[in-house]
């Protein structure tokens, strides 16, 4: 078995164009973003080949009549970007080479856009909404990574954030809908016992 790291490369260089155009799109210095977009990609998103495709030549036995002894399935390469980790990051103050000026959710955001591109069958249009509310789920998560608050007490935080920068307030509906939006790109699923945040979010490519 080989692997194809020449096509890791390429997408490797793919996703960081498009963290540095999210970032240069939501009003980040060029400098700044050029800096945040490696650090995002170094440390908190995985890129593994896909397996070489190979022409195999196969011998015409009675083994492989009917599907039986022939074929060969090509291993993906793997995209995985671990949101929680860069959620906990960004409250911690890593991204210190965001200065102020930008928006406070500027580095999740561009994580989220990025994982949305990667969704090419989803047409979602995501909003800072979103992302706010995807914050505050990760901050309200407990050892289980689950958010167990009800609906009302979610809003009231999302708020309390939305409030803080001068934003515009949500209403339980705008709330909702951006639940429905984030699970629809499996950054959290809704479970019986309230809202699950996932760790690593994945997508396979060739």
């Amino acid at each position: 078995m080989s692997w194809d790291c020449e096509k890791q490369e390429e997408k490797s260089n793919e996703l960081q164009n498009n963290l540095l155009e999210s970032f240069e799109n939501l009003g980040v210095h060029e400098l700044e973003a050029k800096e945040a977009a490696e650090l995002l990609f170094k440390s908190y998103i995985k890129v593994t080949p896909p397996e070489k495709e190979q022409a195999l030549m196969h011998l015409v036995t009675t083994s492989s009549f009917g599907g039986r002894g022939g074929g060969k399935s090509v291993k993906s390469g793997n995209i995985k970007l671990n949101m929680s980790k860069l959620l906990e990051a960004v409250s911690a103050g890593v991204f210190t080479v965001i200065s102020a000026n930008a928006a406070p959710w500027a580095i999740p955001f561009a994580g989220v856009l990025l994982w949305q591109s990667l969704w090419k069958t989803i047409k979602i249009d995501l909003t800072e909404l979103d992302v706010v509310v995807l914050i505050t789920l990760n901050r309200l998560k407990n050892n289980s990574k689950v958010v167990v608050e009800k609906v009302d007490d979610i809003l009231i935080e999302v708020n309390k954030t939305l409030n803080k920068y001068e934003r515009s307030l949500a209403t339980k509906q705008d709330l909702t809908h951006s639940i429905a939006n984030l699970n629809a790109i499996d950054s959290l699923d809704i479970c019986d016992s309230g809202f699950f945040i996932r760790e690593w979010v994945r997508v396979r490519y060739r």
